[in-house]
């Protein structure tokens, strides 16, 4: 294995433990922009990161993406780039 796969590596696991599944399911995960997200829970498709399965709350969506016109909501922003990679995986 060389350097960049090993960074590579450790940046993916670090990504994918933003949030974890064994904390709390109501907290909140903080949104790393300065600007939130202006879609309120009523509008997504699941109140659930579909990466994560971490409960979403009002104030707690980071990013939201749309496939095939539903809209699905993220805790982070790692967790939408899992999700938009492997759609077929989490869509099931």
């Amino acid at each position: 294995m060389n350097y960049k796969h090993i960074v590579a590596a450790l940046l993916t696991g670090l990504v994918l433990n933003a949030c974890n599944p064994n904390e709390s399911k109501t907290s909140t995960a903080p949104v790393p922009t300065s600007e939130k997200v202006t879609v309120s829970l009523s509008q997504l498709t699941t109140k659930k990161d579909l990466v994560c399965d971490m409960e979403l709350s009002e104030d707690g969506i980071a990013d939201t993406t749309a496939v095939d016109g539903k809209i699905y909501g993220f805790c982070n922003v790692g967790c939408k780039q899992e999700f938009l990679q492997n759609k077929a995986k989490y869509l099931k």
